[in-house]
């Protein structure tokens, strides 16, 4: 981000490593080639919940976004404050009713499915309804979402979900379909149109640099935990691993990245614990907007 005054400021991007709303935002981020520092917030452990933290999001969600006097805490909020002020790298489509539909499949994704499936209502369905109970709940909700938007991108969709780039509907749905995927175990099979845009989406190449960071969580945000990305070039990442017991362990990982012609391949790496010198496997693991 160049520039003097409040545009030579840094901004701040309050975040959780597996929060798809979070996603959003970096991907929008990183696409307008916008430079920010990443606050973790680890959700699990309810930082969330902190006073301090609660003042700048009532709610205690992620993400939230701070750029000098100016907080927002919301990713629709805050991908539309990003496209205002930073117009390079447009995320709207010029026409109007591409860019309606576009405003459709992130509602339907941000105001019909996420929400039921955020970790405050897992927990609550687990603990009032049943433990057994959250999986087929998250998946009705899901489907009924897939449903609708298969249904309204079908005659839009191209390359990408509105056509042959990457908009506003793109960075709301990539990482629902993965989360769809790794953690509630949707076929995507159901839905062509979705799945046939998803693999081009997680490939999708952007100016990019890792974060320097030793804020545990920090380092996640150089990954995007798909099973298959484009990769490109050798890179050092530095960054934390937390083991089971929640004990952060610094490292400095290296990561070969290699693109084939027609297949998108990741090579596993090895991490090692500076405190117990433990060599850790970490597989399937890419670097996402490379």
């Amino acid at each position: 981000m160049a520039g003097s005054g409040e545009e030579s400021k840094k901004l701040q991007l309050y975040s959780y490593w597996r929060s798809s709303c979070a996603f959003r935002v970096r991907i929008a981020l990183n696409l307008k080639g916008l430079e920010y520092e990443y606050k973790a917030v680890n959700l699990l452990t309810g930082e969330q919940r902190d006073p301090e933290y609660l003042k700048l999001n009532p709610l205690g969600y992620v993400p939230t976004l701070v750029n000098g006097d100016a907080v927002i805490a919301d990713s629709f909020a805050i991908i539309m404050y990003l496209e205002e002020k930073y117009p390079q790298r447009a995320l709207l489509p010029q026409d109007l009713q591409k860019r309606a539909i576009n405003y459709q499949a992130a509602n339907i994704v941000a105001a019909n499915i996420q929400p039921l499936q955020n970790l405050a209502v897992l927990k609550y369905i687990q603990e009032k309804v049943g433990p057994n109970e959250t999986t087929p709940w998250v998946q009705t909700h899901i489907r009924k979402g897939f449903e609708a938007l298969e249904k309204l991108l079908k005659d839009y969709a191209g390359k990408y979900a509105t056509g042959d780039e990457v908009y506003v509907a793109d960075l709301f749905l990539a990482p629902q379909i993965h989360a769809a995927i790794k953690r509630f175990e949707i076929d995507m099979n159901q839905f062509p149109t979705l799945l046939r845009n998803l693999r081009p989406s997680i490939a999708l190449k952007v100016s990019f640099k890792p974060i320097d960071s030793t804020d545990g969580l920090a380092f996640w945000q150089n990954a995007f935990l798909f099973s298959e990305g484009i990769v490109t070039r050798m890179r050092m990442a530095s960054g934390s691993f937390m083991s089971d017991q929640e004990k952060w362990f610094p490292y400095l990982a290296p990561m070969l990245l290699v693109m084939n012609k027609s297949t998108y391949s990741c090579v596993s790496h090895r991490l090692w614990r500076s405190h117990e010198n433990t060599e850790v496997q970490i597989v399937k693991m890419v670097l996402y907007l490379c």
